[in-house]
């Protein structure tokens, strides 16, 4: 059982987590427990959580991509000005590697300059370049928002009440947001691990061995740009492969073609759907914050009136003792049943967005990458076609046929090249998609199956503690 310290200073924008791996399936929201809280001043106020979590060597978010030969994993992370920093570990038995553990630590940065380099390589033409993982960014809900909001205004301290409830957000939200980013970056390394090509890109080596910063300087303007002319390209793309050799029934991969430009906008609208899935599940939880929120003010009311009552009805002065409000209510347990319905809520959301959302984006990636491969094809088809034409004019002419021929034998065996690299890569994404897709609906579904049957026994301890009032 390892030990690690979260702590945060909320009111000057500086956060440093230190989060230790844990398995997916064994991650327990109770494995957070406060442990220190710091008040300096009224500008500054840390929460110190920690972390109990057992280490495991993989994580099955990603063992179907697990390499013996070449395995990455991202050991734990660390998060400073809204910044991720990786501690991703490297274990291998190959021999063009000097040592075989290499631990280094990458930013989120380093990862684009990684995706950036491999999408750059022209001899990468004939292979699927996984997706970039996504850049994600710290949210807080609103209940969380507003107690520091009014925390921030009023310069009061943090009371025992609002410490408790920031603690308790911050164990379900900090938690599954580093689940969520160590998930996606680390399949985006192990996918390139297992690539028989890929895992031997000199930047990729560079990128696990490298032990100092890598000092990646990315150009925001020309970033922008980059993004703005790949959108625009993935258009025409779009638009190519759809019409490149449609009349062609014989080609050998018009089904795929076809599958994939049925695929892309199906994962694309599934993905915008699991999206608002994911946000309706927020909204309800959000919507249990308002309800309990009203409920306590009707508690107090109540409690208020009794006191009001008491003193009218025994005409005395004011005796606090006099009343006993220990005794649980039905107000008590009405806010009791939507904090843990909140908190279920809130749970449920991350796990869809853990197991079905960033699914769904990934292989929306994915299918665009295979859509990109196969629309590099047809243009080396139609380079061919080029070459064939000005090799005929070149013999008609009796001129340049040296130059010509050599010009179509590169082609020709360019095509030759991408035609077989691709038809392994889209076959091998095919096999990898449907494998993936129903283990991670397996998962989905049984994790739903949990979350009911807690929502039912929520249910059923609200009933029984009020009839037992």
């Amino acid at each position: 059982m390892a030990t690690n310290y979260v702590s945060t200073n909320w009111f000057e924008e500086e956060r440093d987590i230190i989060w230790a791996e844990e398995d997916d399936e064994n991650i327990n929201l109770e494995n957070f427990t406060v442990a220190e809280s710091h008040y300096p001043n009224l500008d500054k106020r840390y929460l110190t959580v920690k972390v109990n979590a057992d280490y495991h060597a993989g994580r099955n978010s990603c063992r179907e991509l697990e390499n013996p030969d070449l395995l990455v994993t991202i050991v734990d992370a660390v998060i400073e000005n809204d910044v991720f920093t990786f501690t991703v570990q490297t274990k291998n038995s190959l021999p063009e590697f000097v040592k075989q553990e290499y631990n280094v630590n990458r930013e989120h940065k380093d990862f684009l300059w990684l995706y950036d380099q491999l999408q750059a390589n022209k001899s990468y033409e004939a292979i699927m370049i996984p997706d970039a993982p996504a850049t994600l960014s710290l949210e807080t809900s609103g209940e969380t928002k507003d107690i520091l909001e009014r925390l921030s205004d009023t310069e009061e301290d943090v009371g025992q009440e609002d410490f408790m409830t920031i603690s308790k957000n911050i164990e379900e939200e900090y938690l599954q947001i580093f689940k969520k980013a160590v998930a996606d970056h680390q399949l985006f390394l192990r996918r390139l691990a297992a690539h028989p090509i890929l895992r031997r890109d000199i930047n990729f080596k560079c990128f696990i061995e490298y032990e100092e910063n890598l000092s990646v300087r990315p150009n925001k303007t020309k970033d922008q740009a980059k993004k703005l002319m790949r959108s625009l390209s993935r258009t025409m793309d779009d638009v190519l492969v759809a019409a490149g050799k449609s009349e062609d029934q014989q080609d050998i991969f018009y089904r795929d073609r076809t599958f994939l430009l049925d695929l892309h906008p199906a994962l694309r609208d599934a993905q915008d759907k699991a999206a608002n899935m994911v946000r309706s599940h927020k909204d309800v939880a959000e919507s249990y914050v308002t309800l309990c929120r009203e409920f306590e003010n009707l508690r107090n009311w109540e409690h208020e009136q009794t006191i009001i009552d008491q003193l009218r009805n025994e005409n005395t002065d004011f005796v606090p003792n006099r009343v006993d409000f220990s005794k649980p209510t039905a107000i008590d347990e009405i806010v009791n049943y939507m904090q843990n319905v909140k908190r279920c809520e809130r749970i449920s959301s991350s796990d869809m967005d853990l197991k079905l959302l960033e699914m769904l984006r990934y292989y929306n990636g994915e299918a665009a990458a295979a859509k990109q491969l196969l629309y590099r094809r047809i243009r080396a088809l139609q380079n061919q076609e080029t070459c064939a034409r000005n090799l005929e004019k070149a013999r008609s002419k009796n001129r340049g046929i040296v130059e010509a021929e050599s010009s179509w034998k590169n082609s020709t065996d360019r095509v030759t090249t991408m035609s077989e690299s691709a038809a392994e890569e889209v076959s091998a994404f095919q096999v990898r998609r449907a494998e993936i897709l129903k283990m991670r609906l397996i998962d989905l579904a049984e994790l739903q199956i949990k979350h009911a049957k807690t929502n039912h026994h929520i249910i059923q301890d609200a009933l029984q503690s009020i009839q037992d009032i």
